[in-house]
């Protein structure tokens, strides 16, 4: 009797230490999943900017020769032949700079009305007209000169000659050769972001979830301008590029 009792007090025994056990595995198994779904659902976005500062490659610089006529037929005449003498001139002080033809488009000749207005009248003045020139070069320095001092030099010829800043550009060739080495340094500092903000709180930067390229800025070297629909400077020969990449990791 008392040796069936001792039994049945065993079998409790071994009865109630399984039933904690499987308490306590079960809280072990559930923390763990619970784990496992938080940081597979938890994700962090950063920014990582790579910057290279790059020398333009091809200047574009906007001239231009104009006249005035008076109302006359033949004075329209006369000015047009003016500009026509005018425009060789411009060509013959070009190619003495040895600026090659290849480099330089000549637009067609434009022409608008000039009016006057008196006592409520309008009274036909005559003509402006103007030839425009585009030189498009890979050479900055040798263009940039002759920008300088092409007024003047032409001016004293007795020619009317207006000219607009050289504006400078990097070409799509160059962008496109260091863009993939850019995106990869922008991955990078994504990274290293998220690490710098995962590691004080006890996570880890997981793989990469999706990225997306940002908006390329290009700016002069020191600037601080930026645009929500990028920022292409064309006033500095040196400038820097700035390449932002929107990245989303997993944490584990």
């Amino acid at each position: 009797m008392e040796q069936n009792k001792s039994n049945n007090n065993s079998i409790v025994i071994f009865g109630l230490i399984l039933g904690i056990s499987g308490i306590i595995m079960s809280i072990i198994i559930g923390s763990y999943i619970w784990e496992i779904k938080t940081f597979n659902n938890s994700v962090i976005s950063v920014t990582g900017v790579a910057t290279k500062k790059v020398m333009s490659n091809i200047v574009k610089w906007s001239t231009s020769i104009s006249e005035k006529t008076g109302p006359a037929q033949t004075d329209y005449q006369n000015g047009i032949n003016r500009i026509s003498m005018e425009t060789k001139k411009v060509l013959n002080y070009f190619n003495n700079k040895k600026i090659p033809s290849s480099d330089i488009t000549i637009y067609p000749i434009s022409s608008f009305p000039r009016y006057n207005y008196q006592n409520g009248n309008r009274i036909f003045l005559g003509y402006n007209i103007t030839q425009n020139f585009l030189i498009e070069s890979g050479n900055i320095e040798k263009i940039t000169n002759i920008a300088i001092k092409s007024v003047i030099d032409l001016t004293n010829q007795g020619i009317m000659f207006s000219s607009q800043q050289p504006k400078y550009y990097i070409s799509q060739k160059l962008l496109n050769s260091i863009r993939t080495k850019m995106l990869s340094e922008a991955l990078q500092d994504a990274k290293l972001r998220a690490e710098s903000i995962t590691k004080p709180v006890g996570a880890s930067v997981g793989p990469l979830r999706s990225s997306s390229m940002g908006v390329i800025q290009i700016t002069p070297l020191y600037s601080t301008q930026i645009s929500n629909f990028g920022f292409i400077d064309t006033t500095s020969i040196e400038k820097r590029i700035t390449y932002p990449v929107n990245v989303t990791f997993t944490l584990k």
